[in-house]
């Protein structure tokens, strides 16, 4: 689920990296509506990209989510290989 309107970034974020985070929930946003169109390519194209952005704008919450988003859309384009890199890298803190 894309974050709620009027969401703020963490306070310990600059400008720049708060920037970043919103450029990140644009792609999250648009994977999950080209999920939702059955676009399943350009969700995949679209959802790889935010859980960086929410890393360096260290907006953990929203990471998981779009992360979570990811995996489902990786696993339903029969992409398993890549969706359990995905949970590594989830897991190993990076």
């Amino acid at each position: 689920m894309p974050p709620r309107r009027g969401h703020r970034a963490p306070a310990s974020c600059s400008p720049r990296s708060a920037g970043i985070g919103s450029a990140a929930q644009a792609f999250w946003l648009a994977g999950q509506i080209l999920r939702e169109d059955g676009d399943l390519d350009g969700a995949v194209l679209r959802s790889s990209r935010p859980t960086r952005g929410l890393t360096i704008a260290r907006d953990a919450a929203n990471r998981a989510r779009a992360a979570s988003d990811l995996i489902d859309v990786l696993r339903a384009t029969g992409q398993h290989d890549r969706a359990d890199q995905v949970i590594a890298t989830l897991t190993s803190g990076s």
